[in-house]
């Protein structure tokens, strides 16, 4: 059972804002010493988290691909909607106008296929 804290919301929200530390760093200062007479500073070793790798990108496109490749419209947005855009099931039943129930029924034939599928490759390839 929870207890009240006693504090109007908005002085909540002041005592989140106050406790949440703010530091400042200029990008040129030296990060740390090396052994050569360049510096590294705070903008060498700062990542760019918006930044993709560009193979991994590629490749994430050709598994899409791959994955998707003779199935219907329905099919492939289940698949893209639930793993690429990360929806739950709920979420894509509305976004294709089907149930949640439906959505997860028809995700379940299409892993069924593609283990099917897999399956299949593996034997194939393993007669190469």
């Amino acid at each position: 059972m929870g207890t009240s804290l006693q504090v109007s919301r908005s002085e909540l929200d002041r005592l989140i804002r106050d406790a949440t530390a703010v530091t400042q760093v200029s990008l040129s200062r030296k990060h740390f010493e090396t052994d050569s007479s360049r510096e590294v500073c705070e903008i060498d070793v700062l990542e760019d988290k918006r930044d993709r790798d560009p193979l991994t990108e590629v490749q994430r496109r050709d598994v899409k691909e791959l994955l998707t490749r003779g199935m219907t419209r329905a099919e492939r947005l289940i698949l893209i909607l639930y793993y690429y855009e990360e929806m739950t099931m709920k979420e894509v039943g509305a976004t294709l106008d089907l149930s949640e129930s439906r959505v997860s029924q028809m995700h379940a034939v299409i892993l069924n296929r593609l283990k099917a599928h897999l399956k299949h490759r593996q034997k194939e390839l393993a007669r190469m």
